[in-house]
């Protein structure tokens, strides 16, 4: 490899077993690595804190300073946090922080010119610590001083006093950025190296802003304009058909430079194009104002949804014949052609520092087949209610007028269509793209709207189980409440997510069942819901997350080096019980004396404990609260200079993390065993 190529190797970095070859991301899927794990996460909260924190204490003696000891602070910090950790979410946010430290400085003397120093700072920053995004954004500050100055007629400096307006602005810069991304992938068409990623970051921004330019220069909402209902008007009527033609452009520049954010930006105006057209044949058919939502909503929305899975289910092959209609010598230029590769094991070459491996995102391809899902899932809630409303009540009323006609409409199957068709799309999409792509952040998704269709499924099954007990107003007998449907309910979610996760392989939903157990927490509740109001609930959701604690600590003692699904398990599970254990715990320590001393003490103890088990989601869920607690200070200054000096002794832990724990248990190494 060339000296000057394997300088620019990304953060994918080499991997032993072939030493001159990086291991690369793949292409076609445009895998870019956002975050390493849970550590990684952690510390860009921390160092978002602190940087946060130190430009507001600046800010309190001028704006200047403020800004300048960002910058500073996150120069120095990178050296730590990205050049010897190789923390990707760091590197993103330090990059960012040290960008806008030098424009805040700047801004209230230099004006349009703040941006081009500002450009020329992370241009060197680049240089020397090789952030790919820090690239991208010395690009964009570059295009943003001429900007400002040329195309602002309210500026003092403007030497062309021409307001081109917003949105044509918009279009302009997007343009430019585009052009800068293609260049950079020209420069490296088999992105192995960090050239790729700057590209990337170029795209994402120049995506949003020639698409949202263009429609807006034509008077288009997109989504929200669909929410709002102004797809109804003249104007939204006329302006259906050119989305379409703009959004199939879009999809094809997209396809053919193999980046996404420019079709990712043009979705919710889709959205909005198929609700109109929906509408309009659904008023030209005279179906019912009332009846007109749910049908415009589930057409527009799994349409769309359908849209967006198959191009991420047949990117590669879609491209592949695009291609081949180009001349050689234009693609030749362009990313090269590859098929569907599984993605890279994410524990294989873990960066020095992380302990807690996380699968959340792989590449933009993962979070373009999690939108696809969101927006079936959200129309095959429509399509499930029309179904059902079908079935209940064909003449259209589902507003029983009594208890025996409300028994009647929903008893028995009907009510649960509803619920299986979303379920049905749900499990579907996540064999597919769960089982066999093997995508992070579309199980997660998938997981959760599972989760909340089981949710749904508790209140029914409770409903359908209470029919007879409903009561009589007019003979004054009293409705009654039966807690076996309560507990059979969650027991059936419970399992239904246990089974969602065993059989699809995604921890999260492991985590989501369990918190389905919940509720049988309060049996008082379960027998006589008149209790529920003296039912100590912070004791309770104590005692679960105590009980999810003691399930997470078997998971990991079942996968020690944290190599396997296992670990996931176990830090979802640690997650859960953060967040049913230390909201309530905080909550009866602001009834002790000393609140603050209190909670400090409280938080020392979770550093202690998670050093031990070497898990650090109880200190992400505790940490907002103390900090609420220190800033929420009468004095500013003391409030602001407190949360710095805590947020700068957990930088410090989580630098010397592993020494700590070294000196807590020196007869362990690594995570519990």
């Amino acid at each position: 490899m060339p000296a000057e190529q394997a300088q620019l190797v990304d953060a994918k970095v080499i991997a032993p077993a072939e030493p001159e070859n990086p291991v690369r991301g793949r292409a076609d899927q445009e895998d870019i690595r956002l975050l390493t794990g849970f550590t990684d996460i952690f510390s860009a909260f921390v160092l978002g804190g602190l940087l946060s924190f130190i430009g507001a204490l600046g800010a309190l003696t001028g704006g200047l300073l403020g800004g300048l000891l960002v910058a500073a602070a996150a120069w120095f910090l990178t050296r730590y946090f990205v050049t010897k950790r190789r923390f990707a979410a760091c590197a993103i946010l330090l990059a960012i922080a040290f960008g806008l430290g030098i424009t805040g400085a700047l801004a209230p003397f230099a004006k349009w010119f703040a941006p081009l120093v500002a450009a020329a700072a992370l241009w060197f920053y680049w240089k020397h610590y090789k952030v790919p995004i820090s690239a991208a954004l010395a690009i964009i500050f570059a295009v943003l001083g001429p900007v400002i100055l040329f195309f602002n007629p309210n500026n003092n400096f403007s030497l062309f006093n021409a307001n081109l307006g917003l949105n044509t602005t918009l279009i302009f810069v997007g343009l430019l950025l585009f052009c800068a991304g293609i260049y950079w992938d020209t420069t490296d068409r088999e992105r192995v190296t960090r050239r790729s990623d700057v590209a990337f970051w170029l795209h994402l921004l120049a995506g949003p802003l020639m698409v949202h330019g263009t429609f807006s220069l034509l008077g288009i909402g997109g989504a929200f304009g669909l929410a709002t209902g102004s797809m109804m008007s003249a104007q939204a009527n006329t302006a259906i058909w050119p989305v379409f033609v703009l959004v199939s452009l879009f999809a094809l520049v997209a396809i053919i430079v193999d980046r996404r954010p420019l079709l990712i930006a043009s979705f919710s105006y889709l959205v909005f194009a198929i609700g109109a057209l929906a509408y309009r044949q659904l008023s030209a058919g005279q179906i019912e104002s009332a009846e007109q939502f749910p049908a415009v909503l589930m057409t527009a929305t799994m349409v769309t949804g359908a849209l967006i899975v198959v191009l991420a289910g047949t990117w590669s092959q879609i491209r592949r014949l695009l291609l081949s209609l180009l001349p050689v010598r234009v693609a030749e230029r362009l990313a090269p052609l590859e098929g569907w590769t599984l993605p890279a094991d994410a524990n294989a070459h873990l960066p020095d520092g992380e302990k807690e491996p996380l699968r959340l995102i792989h590449g933009l391809n993962d979070y373009m087949a999690a939108v696809g899902m969101a927006s079936l899932f959200i129309g095959s809630l429509a399509a499930g209610f029309i179904i059902a409303k079908q079935l209940i009540a064909p003449d259209g009323t589902i507003v029983p007028e009594n208890a025996i006609e409300f028994q009647s409409q929903f008893s028995g199957f009907k009510p649960w269509v509803a619920i299986i068709v979303p379920a049905l799309v749900v499990g579907l999409l996540a064999a597919f793209f769960v089982r066999v792509r093997r995508m992070a952040l579309t199980g997660v998704a998938a997981s959760f709207q599972f989760w909340l269709l089981t949710l749904f499924a508790i209140i029914l099954l409770s409903m359908q189980l209470n029919l007879g007990n409903m009561g009589n107003a007019a003979t004054g007998v009293e409705p009654e409440f039966n807690g076996f449907s309560l507990v059979l309910g969650c027991v059936l979610a419970a399992a239904a997510n246990f089974a969602f996760w065993w059989y699809n392989r995604i921890p999260v939903a492991f985590a989501l069942g369990f918190a389905a157990l919940f509720p049988l927490m309060f049996p008082e509740f379960i027998h006589d819901p008149d209790n529920f109001g003296q039912a100590p609930v912070a004791v309770r959701a104590m005692i679960f997350g105590l009980i999810a604690f003691g399930v997470a600590m078997i998971w990991d003692r079942r996968d020690p080096q944290r190599t396997t699904q296992k670990s996931d398990n176990g830090f979802w599970m640690h997650l859960l019980a953060a967040l049913f254990f230390i909201p309530s715990a905080y909550g009866l320590i602001g009834a002790m004396s000393g609140l603050l001393i209190a909670k400090l003490l409280f938080f020392a103890i979770l550093i202690a404990v998670a050093l031990v088990i070497d898990r650090r989601a109880m200190l992400l869920v505790a940490l907002p609260t103390l900090v609420g607690a220190i800033a929420g200070s009468n004095d500013d200054a003391l409030g602001i200079s407190g949360a710095v000096l805590l947020f700068a002794a957990l930088t410090l832990l989580n630098l010397y993390w592993d020494q700590v724990r070294s000196r807590v248990l020196p007869a362990r190494s690594t995570a519990v065993e």
